[in-house]
Order: structure tokens, then C-alpha cells, then sequence
């Protein structure tokens, strides 16, 4: 199967399995949040897996979907986005990108090359 048709037959797959779980009747033991929340669950899981969409809109589904089906509250489910871990991340991506863009890695890695060198060469050549 082509990605395309892949991402299609995914993104229909998701939505639909998502509406069945919302509309299969409750028990009593698991709370309607509950049920709600594996619903968004599902469709994530196979949003992600066809690669329907982007994997930063999915992440982004409980962000919009929780608040609306009751499942928290918009500030609950917005506390995981702004971890102070997600910030160290994303700075480190940000910077990486720049150091690529700008060649400074090949510039780097040809330094350390140019003062160890010699050194590597001696400890391949005596052993």
C-alpha cells in the first residue's frame, strides 16, 4: 500500500474508531472521562502509526479534544506542553538546526580533527 493511501485509509481508521468508542454504551465501572479519554487515546495511537497526519499535530489532539469532551480542563492538559523538560528539548532542536544551517558542525568536527589528529594516528600506528 502507497503512503498516501497509507495516510488516507489512517486518517479515516482514526476518526472512525474514535466515534465507535465514544458511542459504545459506559459501564459502570469506568468513568464517561475515562471512555472519552480512550477514544482521543485510539485515534492518536493510530493517527500516529499511518503517519495520517504529522506527528506534532498529533500530539497537539488531547490539547484541543480533551477541554471539548470533558475529559479536563484546558490548563490540566496544557501543564504536560510546558514542562520545563519539552523547553530544554526544544532549545537544544532549535539549536542544532542553526549549528547545521550555518555548516558550524563540519567547522567543529574539522578542528577537533586538525589538533587530534596526529595523536589518533600514533595510537593506531604503536598498538
Amino acid at each position: 500500500m502507497s503512503d498516501k493511501k497509507k495516510s488516507k485509509v489512517g486518517f479515516i481508521l482514526g476518526l472512525i474508531a474514535a466515534i465507535i468508542i465514544l458511542l459504545l454504551p459506559g459501564s459502570e465501572s469506568l468513568p464517561i472521562e475515562a471512555k472519552r479519554a480512550a477514544a482521543v487515546f485510539v485515534w492518536m495511537g493510530i493517527w500516529w502509526a499511518t503517519e495520517a497526519v504529522p506527528i506534532a499535530i498529533t500530539a497537539l489532539i488531547p490539547l484541543v479534544f480533551f477541554p471539548l469532551l470533558g475529559v479536563s480542563s484546558i490548563e490540566a492538559t496544557a501543564a504536560p506542553y510546558a514542562n520545563k523538560n519539552i523547553f530544554l528539548f526544544l532549545g537544544g532542536f532549535f539549536l542544532s538546526i542553526a549549528i547545521q544551517k550555518c555548516n558550524l558542525h563540519k567547522r567543529m568536527a574539522l578542528t577537533v580533527l586538525k589538533y587530534t589528529y596526529e595523536k589518533i594516528l600514533s595510537i593506531f600506528w604503536y598498538n
